[in-house]
């Protein structure tokens, strides 16, 4: 999850609809934390997975979408504001977050009593993770020192090409074929991704499939290029009174091919990003117009503001689940599960609230 160019409507505002999607997604990734709580009927697997393919495909669609509303000449100047803008939202809780898992790490113990032979790979680690590179390093620690700090590390790679990519949609825009070049682009880029995953199937898909950053281009980038062309076409669907019960159809027929995908049977090598793609575009394409009633449901406040601490829920509550973890609690039948994932919920939904107090009042 991440601080995308949240979101846009059609007036220049935030589409809020889209901040309840993604603290649905958030939940999904909480569940699959803190699994050992949770019903063996329910795929959390797929579930967090489908979800983590939705906060990139997301991201960049609000990146896209926003875009399109107000497109600005490219300079290196303008790439490193943006650049810093992102580290300023980011950065300080992650590298809080980041310092409450280094007393998790034994880092604590080995380094008072002087024994650096067992701290040193951990040292390294945990500078790789305060660089926000850990991301670009096989080997399965991608995942210390707060285990969502990866998608953040993943997340700025993106965030770092984004204005390279944002000049070649201008550019595209300015050719008189642009939404046939559009096409072709997203067509290309989702049949590189395909190809890709297929091609890496025999490799260590957890990194070079789920974890490694350039992997994740093609879900970010399809996510641009959707995001700039309905911003685009945006003020060519007519406001009729048959517009809503339409969009209302579409909105339900997204939430229900999101839900079935993760039931339906799909290879290994498209366990990470392929078998996802097209309910994640479907569902954030459509929801991102806003139109129908579901969506002006996903608007109502009580939804909306969970979805506005969704980015710092998803940073705070592997933490959480660890601290609560040290008591020893495990599965303990289905009201001791319940009260497990409720506490670590609520406490996360706490702690998030007063983080984000002061850009929830702006």
């Amino acid at each position: 999850m991440s601080h995308s160019e949240n979101h846009l409507s059609k007036d220049g505002g935030r589409a809020e609809q889209l901040q309840f999607l993604r603290f649905c997604a958030f939940m999904a990734v909480f569940l699959w934390h803190g699994k050992v709580w949770v019903p063996t009927w329910f795929p959390g697997g797929n579930a967090a997975a489908e979800s983590v393919s939705f906060f990139f495909v997301l991201s960049g669609l609000g990146t896209g979408y926003s875009f399109f509303l107000r497109q600005t000449p490219y300079s290196l100047r303008e790439h490193g504001r943006y650049i810093w803008r992102k580290l300023k939202k980011i950065y300080p809780l992650y590298v809080t977050m980041a310092l409450f898992s280094f007393v998790f790490s034994g880092l604590p113990y080995w380094l008072v009593t002087r024994d650096f032979g067992p701290a040193a790979p951990h040292l390294v680690q945990f500078a790789r993770t305060l660089l926000m590179v850990q991301s670009w390093f096989p080997g399965g620690d991608y995942f210390a020192f707060n285990g969502v700090g990866w998608f953040i590390s993943s997340i700025m790679f993106l965030y770092l090409v984004t204005p390279w990519l944002k000049l070649l949609l201008a550019k595209i825009y300015e050719n008189k074929h642009r939404y046939g070049i559009l096409a072709a682009v997203f067509a290309a880029v989702f049949a590189v991704t395909t190809g890709y995953c297929y091609a890496t199937g025999g490799w260590d898909q957890e990194f070079w499939q789920y974890v490694f950053p350039p992997a994740r281009l093609g879900e970010y980038f399809m996510g641009m290029i959707l995001g700039f062309f309905l911003c685009s076409q945006k003020d060519r669907t007519p406001d009729t009174g048959r517009r809503k019960g339409i969009f209302t159809c579409l909105e339900a027929a997204a939430l229900f091919l999101w839900a079935v995908s993760l039931c339906l049977p799909f290879a290994a090598w498209q366990f990470r990003i392929v078998h996802w793609l097209v309910p994640n575009l479907f569902l954030a394409g459509v929801f991102v117009l806003g139109y129908g009633a579901v969506s002006a449901l996903f608007r109502t406040r009580p939804l909306r503001i969970l979805g506005d601490v969704s980015f710092e829920s998803f940073l705070i509550h592997a933490n959480i689940l660890a601290l609560y973890g040290i008591t020893g609690v495990g599965a303990a039948g289905r009201l001791g599960n319940l009260f497990s994932l409720s506490f670590c919920l609520v406490l996360t939904l706490m702690l998030a609230f007063m983080i984000a107090k002061p850009s929830l009042k702006r």
